[in-house]
């Protein structure tokens, strides 16, 4: 499973000379926010760009986005989960975006989310909330989606192979 997220980062004309910067967005399954549940992307300034990342196996109980620890602006929108057929399973408003730490300003307006870390962050935190997923559902609604096709080709496969031995 991808979330897909579009993300424009803003750099202070400072910082442009270091690029790329990353984001990371951890994911909770009972065990803490932790580095082995996480994905970092680097962004580039300029324009929207799409970034997907793959999520955990197990069920999600949050999700969290750390923007970049130096002072900056980023703009996010459209904020999905999709299966890796491309559907959308779930699509995230940017309402629910919250700041923990570290975030001077955030604005919710014309579809977007722009938020500015504070001067000197170095570790600022977003909290999405309703974040949940049950991937295990999902794989189960998969398999439903995709049975007769399994069933088909198990069926094939156990004909070809009684051929096989019939021929031998």
């Amino acid at each position: 499973m991808i979330t897909v997220i579009l993300i424009k980062h803003i750099l202070p004309l400072i910082w442009k000379l270091l690029l790329p910067v990353s984001v990371r967005f951890f994911w909770y399954t009972g065990r803490g926010y932790n580095e082995l549940e996480s994905y970092s992307l680097n962004v580039s300034s300029g324009k929207f760009q799409k970034y997907n990342f793959p999520l955990s196996g197990r069920e999600i109980k949050s999700i969290r986005f750390d923007p970049v620890n130096v002072l900056s602006v980023i703009q996010l929108k459209n904020a999905t989960v999709v299966n890796r057929r491309g559907d959308i399973i779930k699509r995230t408003p940017l309402s629910d975006f919250k700041p923990v730490q570290q975030i001077a300003e955030i604005d919710y307006r014309k579809g977007l989310l722009r938020l500015k870390t504070i001067e000197k962050a170095n570790d600022p935190i977003i909290k999405i909330h309703n974040s949940s997923i049950n991937t295990q559902t999902l794989w189960k609604e998969y398999l439903k989606e995709r049975a007769d096709i399994i069933i088909r080709f198990g069926v094939m496969s156990l004909f070809f192979f009684h051929g096989i031995i019939l021929s031998s």
